[in-house]
């Protein structure tokens, strides 16, 4: 169940390019795929934010700045009080006894590192493949990814599903989080069940305002912020997006 929680910022510093990591000194009672909602000074809408790694006292957020909201959250500082809503959402479900592979599109990454750690001690293999622009945005280098970039590189130049295409992977299982132009992708071109996380704007946060809905194909609509973000591989009609 959520709780509004005042924590303390351990650290908060840009990685590269706009992308920042905020370690927050609270413990993560959740699973891999939810999120925490932010109270911004200034804004009257929360930030929500993904969880990309979860410690015994700590969790840890990356966030890219967008807009004057994450502008402002970029702001905060080491020891300052920070207003925040978790956990929220539908994580992942955990998966055993499979060769599991996590795809993600930019700020897509960082909702399946903590899951990668998880499913590390109970699968046969577990591989990251990632879409990045540059080689410089490759900052995942201890999950040893795959990489794929949009400009000229030392690594794969396209988006992944043409490396999937291109290369024989051998997996039987499927985790993904992005833009929704590359999730209606792999719900196309896979064949093996799996799970994917939405990325959308959301406005309360919690599944008042029903503000993030997505269509299913059954025709019906689901809240991101409650039945999501994560859903089942070929649950969403994500064709309009």
């Amino acid at each position: 169940m959520s709780k509004q929680f005042k924590m303390e910022v351990k650290s908060n510093e840009e990685l590269v390019n706009g992308v920042y990591k905020m370690v927050v000194n609270h413990e993560f009672e959740g699973r891999p795929g939810q999120f925490a909602n932010i109270k911004v000074e200034g804004q009257y809408l929360r930030r929500p934010i993904s969880i990309s790694r979860i410690h015994k006292d700590s969790f840890e957020m990356l966030y890219k700045l967008k807009g004057e909201g994450t502008k402002k959250l970029a702001q905060y500082k080491a020891n300052q009080e920070i207003d925040i809503i978790l956990p929220l959402g539908n994580g992942f479900d955990l998966v055993e006894e499979k060769k599991v592979l996590l795809i993600g599109g930019g700020i897509g990454v960082p909702p399946l590192l903590e899951l990668y750690h998880q499913l590390k001690t109970q699968n046969k293999s577990v591989e990251l493949l990632i879409g990045v622009t540059g080689e410089e945005d490759n900052i995942y280098s201890e999950y040893n990814p795959i990489v794929t970039t949009i400009l000229p590189s030392k690594y794969y130049q396209g988006n992944v599903i043409e490396y999937l295409k291109d290369h024989d992977i051998d997996y039987d299982y499927v985790y993904a989080c992005g833009p929704m132009g590359m999730l209606n992708a792999i719900q196309e071109y896979v064949s093996c069940p799996g799970q994917i996380s939405i990325e959308e704007k959301m406005g309360c946060g919690f599944g008042v305002c029903n503000a993030c809905t997505c269509k299913t194909k059954d025709k019906e609509y689901k809240r991101i912020c409650v039945e999501g973000p994560v859903f089942k591989i070929g649950e969403l009609d994500l064709n309009d997006y």
